[in-house]
């Protein structure tokens, strides 16, 4: 397979086809050295971004043992299947008019900066922007920029003095009626004024003035003088296909729209801004399918996204023809990230339509209801569907081929439990936790909806809570923890989590009290997570001072990590938060409001709190389904070897997460180490073999900024896109 382009839709299928026919069978032919993630040059011109930051060395992203031929492509001979590199010529610069300091353009690495020169150097008078009477890569770019001028021109001062105009070549606004009608609103608010029907035919840099041709007029050309001039140049397709028999009439590559073959040669494909294929020539054009980040200023983005014939195709369940902040930081912050980390290496699109289905594409994932068949039989059986199990599921999947593998788990809402925390602290809701189930559950997987009643390692079955038996080669245990409290708020459940922030907000003055239990607890730190974000919220709606933060632990010690502990107890004291080690909660008085807690260095001695607020860890301790069974180490957990997550007694069993009794936190994060761990260990066993044995680069014993919004923003992305 040789593919030529290294570009995002070159790199994707090499990456695709390295998996299908191995590496040695696979080439990429690309002359550049730097590969550029061009979604974000919008914003390198609007100075919000830098081109460093779009920028990666070809080599780094070429999939690895793909062989990179760095030349350009001269000649293409399909009736020989044979091409002719240039052995490497390079190719002539953009033309000398981009010199001048006053004129830029976001479709060159070679000018998308001096766009950012000439809106800082901006003092008054036209700021003019063009649309070619050509195809284009990206046609939303080009007003992109006007939008994001005029609210920098706004910011500093200057927009009084400056007119924006928009001179496109096209009859409409946008493609999309939709997102036109709303970018016209935009338009008329703003007060830019749109030609359209308007073609730029010559700059004449030595007086500042740009010659546009009237289109429904030819020959009747108007003269605007610019203090600014951004250009989107007139595009086409790539001579070496003009010029070879895999071209359509009109130069472009002649590919069947619904299959991306040739309709010539059955055996050359395509994919990208150089086939005849209807869609905008954008990155993230797929399966007819269309988007395009609108950014309207530096943080609002019009989320447009259409098919073939410009009817809207939207992912999120809200209106998407509005100016929305979020979509902004989708466009500026997420989508280079599932970018670089996915569509290069190909965690394939259709992991992002399971993660963000389409609702007018109907798209779907396969499952089964538990009362399919009476009797089943899988290779592996995954018990449980969280964060462990849908995780193993996967990588299951993949080890073993589709229609191997089942989950099985009775929830139809799978949640991202480590958001919980701020879910109680007002900064998240429970339905941005929340996923359908059959959403997360990977195509092919069967999910049996069904709770698990009763295991049977000794003959290699289950029992279901509706009776079923179903009998496996492998399984691996992934039911989490029992849970063990009444109705009082905490974040360690979704019926409980926002009461939590309801008793926050209601908040008036008096003891707010939060506990730790003495046993083993799903994410220990949680605790004293929403302790610090009460701190936070009661000074920001000036409660503080009326308030008494109270801290009860059964541990002997503020946090397991002395590096952090010693941090956290600087915290404290900082925040004048009262901490009582070795204080377990034993009884709740709702009536009274009392909280009573016992001495765990005097057993007996007990203590009444007063409370405005309680916040509960429940006691936790292992699910009776593995307790009762022989699968049980003597306290009651999943008895499994530390270092392989294999069961002690039987070896075609296996544990991951919060059911096993592993020296390890019970946390979602510790998930994503024993996934690698257990994946090492299944594929030893499956061969017959025998299994065999600092994060971020800067102090992570301080608080940061950055770390939230790591934990609010980035890491439910990676949950989701990554981890499952």
């Amino acid at each position: 397979m040789l593919v030529l382009g290294g570009g995002s839709g070159g790199i994707t299928m090499s990456a695709r086809m390295k998996r299908k026919f191995g590496a040695e069978n696979v080439a990429v032919v690309e002359p550049a050295e730097t590969h550029y993630y061009q979604p974000i040059w919008t914003l390198v011109g609007a100075g919000a971004k830098t081109v460093a930051s779009s920028a990666r060395p070809t080599a780094s992203v070429v999939p690895s043992g793909v062989k990179w031929v760095k030349s350009k492509v001269q000649e293409i001979n399909p009736d020989s299947n044979t091409i002719i590199t240039d052995n490497g010529r390079e190719i002539k610069g953009l033309p000398e008019a981009f010199d001048h300091p006053k004129i830029g353009s976001n479709y060159s690495i070679q000018t998308v900066e001096k766009t950012w020169k000439a809106l800082q150097n901006f003092k008054e008078g036209n700021a003019v922007f063009s649309f070619p009477n050509t195809p284009v890569k990206c046609p939303g770019a080009p007003q992109k920029i006007m939008y994001l001028t005029d609210d920098y021109l706004r910011k500093t001062g200057k927009r009084a003095n400056a007119k924006l105009i928009y001179n496109t070549s096209l009859p409409v606004l946008f493609v999309a009626k939709k997102y036109a009608d709303v970018l016209w609103e935009i338009v008329k608010s703003r007060d830019l004024q749109v030609n359209l029907r308007h073609n730029l035919i010559e700059v004449r840099v030595d007086k500042q003035e740009a010659v546009f041709e009237n289109l429904d007029n030819p020959g009747e050309t108007k003269v605007y003088q610019y203090e600014m001039l951004h250009v989107t140049p007139p595009m086409g397709p790539i001579q070496v296909i003009k010029s070879s028999s895999l071209a359509d009439e009109a130069g472009w590559l002649n590919v069947d729209k619904e299959t991306l073959q040739h309709k010539k040669y059955p055996n050359v494909f395509g994919i990208g801004d150089c086939t005849n294929l209807p869609t905008p020539r954008t990155a993230a054009a797929y399966d007819g399918y269309t988007s395009c980040p609108l950014v309207t200023s530096y943080n609002s983005v019009v989320l447009a996204e259409f098919d073939y014939n410009g009817q809207p195709l939207e992912t999120f369940p809200v209106d998407q023809g509005k100016e929305r902040r979020i979509m902004y930081h989708l466009k500026a912050d997420l989508m280079p990230h599932i970018y670089w980390q996915g569509l290069l290496k190909m965690a394939s699109l259709c992991c992002l339509k399971q993660c963000f289905p389409r609702r007018s594409m109907g798209l779907s994932t396969f499952h089964t209801s538990s009362q399919a068949c009476a009797k089943e039989h899988y290779k592996m059986l995954v018990l449980g569907g969280g964060s462990a199990g849908i995780a193993m599921s996967a990588r299951m999947k993949r080890r073993l081929g589709a229609g191997n593998v089942a989950v099985v788990e009775p929830a139809e809402t799978h949640y991202y439990q480590p958001m919980w925390t701020l879910v109680g602290a007002g900064a998240k809701t429970v339905a941005s936790s929340a996923r359908p189930t059959a959403s997360v559950v990977p195509s092919g997987v069967k999910w049996v909806k069904a709770k698990v009643q009763e295991i049977n390692p000794d003959s290699n079955t289950i029992i279901t809570d509706n009776g079923k038996e179903i009998s496996y080669e492998y399984l691996i245990v992934a039911l989490g923890i029992q849970l063990h409290y009444e109705k009082i708020g905490s974040n360690y459940s979704v019926q409980t989590v926002e009461k939590t922030w309801k008793a926050l907000q209601n908040f008036k003055e008096g003891n707010a009290i939060f506990s730790l239990p003495n046993t083993p607890v799903k994410c220990a730190g949680a605790p004293q997570k929403i302790m610090y974000l009460t701190d936070a919220y009661l000074r920001k709606t000036g409660k503080r001072a009326n308030a008494k933060i109270i801290y009860n632990t059964s541990l002997p010690v503020l946090f397991g990590v002395k590096k952090y502990a010693d941090v956290l107890w600087e915290i404290v004291k900082r925040r004048d938060l009262q901490v009582n080690l070795r204080h377990n909660l034993i009884e709740v008085r709702a009536d009274k409001q009392e909280a009573v807690f016992e001495n765990l260095d005097n057993p007996g001695e007990t203590k009444v709190y007063q409370y405005e607020m309680l916040h509960v860890t429940p006691p936790m301790g292992p699910i009776p389904v593995i307790k009762s069974s022989s699968l049980a180490d003597e306290a009651g957990w999943l008895n499994l070897d530390k270092d392989f997550l294999q069961h002690k007694k039987y070896p075609n069993v296996f544990g991951i997460g919060d059911c096993a009794n592993l020296p390890t936190a019970k946390t979602a994060a510790a998930v994503a180490a024993q996934t690698a761990i257990l994946d090492r260990t299944i594929t030893k066993v499956l061969k017959n073999e025998k299994p065999d044995k600092k994060t971020f680069p800067v102090n992570q014993g301080k608080e940061s900024r950055i770390m939230y919004h790591m934990k609010a923003d980035l890491m439910p992305q990676i949950y989701w896109l990554g981890l499952l």
